[in-house]
């Protein structure tokens, strides 16, 4: 029985009660008793879950479900998101260092036959170092579906470094940019290890 059947037959019982003399009556009420407290009970034990899962390093789960679906753990109470943001981009600054920032944002890419190969080797031109965006490592991982890239701008080269990482799912791609302070370098490379870990929606 689903949602729907379970509602028009609770009303039928309350809006006529003389059913409840019948005996037929009385065990189809308490099938639908029985079932309705093991749904209530279901619902509890997943939102259970959903409230326990946790993650390393301070992260928790964001999950945007606006044209892409994607969930990805982030640290968001060090975090305020920044308003009107298109569908399914989200920007976040951080409450004491407005240059450290989290930008994620997904996308339907154009060529229909992208891979994650393809992806990896076009990305990161030598055009983005002319400009001052130096990548000093990059490296794809094929087990989770994503490649990243560890490297700094050279206006900020000695304070804030950045990761970036792009998951591909068919024609779907998200693309996660973290600028950190290098202080903390230490922290944003375990964060970056479990968000790749633990990044998608179960």
């Amino acid at each position: 029985m689903n949602l729907a059947s379970l509602v028009k037959t609770m009303k039928m019982f309350h809006s006529n009660p003389k059913i409840l003399f019948n005996k037929s009556a009385k065990g189809h009420i308490t099938a639908v008793c029985t079932l309705f407290i093991l749904t209530i009970f279901a619902m509890i034990h997943s939102h259970g879950l959903a409230q326990s899962k946790k993650f390393p390093y301070g992260l928790q789960e964001f999950k945007n479900i606006e044209q892409i679906e994607y969930c990805v753990p982030l640290p968001l109470q060090e975090f305020r998101e920044k308003s009107g943001m298109e569908r399914a981009h989200h920007s976040f600054v951080h409450k004491k260092e407005p240059h450290v920032r989290i930008d994620l944002r997904g996308y339907y890419c154009d060529d229909t036959k992208i891979t994650l190969e393809k992806l990896f080797t076009q990305s990161y031109p030598a055009a983005d170092e002319e400009s001052g965006k130096i990548i000093t490592k990059k490296e794809i991982l094929k087990d989770r579906n994503c490649f990243y890239a560890l490297g700094y701008y050279n206006n900020f080269i000695y304070k804030y470094a950045f990761f970036e990482i792009s998951w591909v799912h068919k024609e779907e791609v998200v693309v996660l940019e973290i600028h950190y302070p290098i202080k903390q370098k230490k922290l944003w490379m375990q964060r970056l290890q479990a968000i790749i870990q633990y990044a998608g929606c179960s």
